[in-house]
């Protein structure tokens, strides 16, 4: 009998998860989750926020992230996910932007890229490269939030040396990942070499 009483609670714990699975896959309420924050070199301090909502409907999430980066303003991206998912891996390789600041002394690059990217190499006109390590979201959020999982973000500020023409990301092997060129000092998917 006791035997019994195990197995059943059992068989309704895992009907409660597939009923919660189920809940969660659908419609969600709009969440933010701080993810970084750093120091500006010309002074005060950035931050990344990312967050969901429904897409339109309960189809598909709205994946976002909003930079807020002092003096160059607050900048923000987004895309569609699936419910209870996270950025799809098979298509997803970069979304970023090169900034200058008001004074054209400063420059800001900043985006997100894929979880297998551990390098993005900016190439600037003059042939001069810089390297920016993206960062995950915090592990702990990382753990609790699935939507959290499948992506680096990164805020590079840098003197003014010029524009960024080209950008590359590698996997930590250093295998290249996606190159493309700058559209209007953006860098996306869409446009690769």
């Amino acid at each position: 009998m006791r035997r019994a009483g195990i197995l059943l609670l059992l068989a309704v714990a895992a009907i409660s998860q597939v009923v919660l699975e189920t809940a969660v896959a659908g419609c969600t309420k709009p969440h933010h989750h701080p993810i970084g924050t750093g120091p500006i070199p010309s002074g005060g301090s950035w931050s990344v926020t990312a967050g969901i909502k429904n897409n339109g409907g309960c189809e598909s999430w709205l994946f976002t992230l909003d930079f807020s980066l002092g003096p160059f303003g607050s900048a923000g991206t987004g895309t569609g996910i699936p419910p209870g998912g996270h950025v799809p891996r098979e298509y997803f390789r970069l979304s970023a932007d090169d900034l200058l600041s008001d004074d054209g002394s400063e420059r800001v690059f900043y985006g997100y890229a894929g979880n297998e990217a551990a390098r993005v190499v900016a190439t600037l006109r003059s042939g001069k490269r810089f390297t920016v390590l993206p960062r995950l979201a915090p592990a702990p959020l990382r753990k609790r939030v699935a939507w959290l999982r499948s992506f680096r973000f990164f805020v590079y500020f840098h003197p003014n040396e010029g524009a960024i023409d080209q950008v590359s990301v590698f996997t930590r092997g250093g295998r290249l990942i996606y190159r493309t060129k700058s559209f209007g000092g953006s860098f996306f998917e869409g446009r690769s070499l």
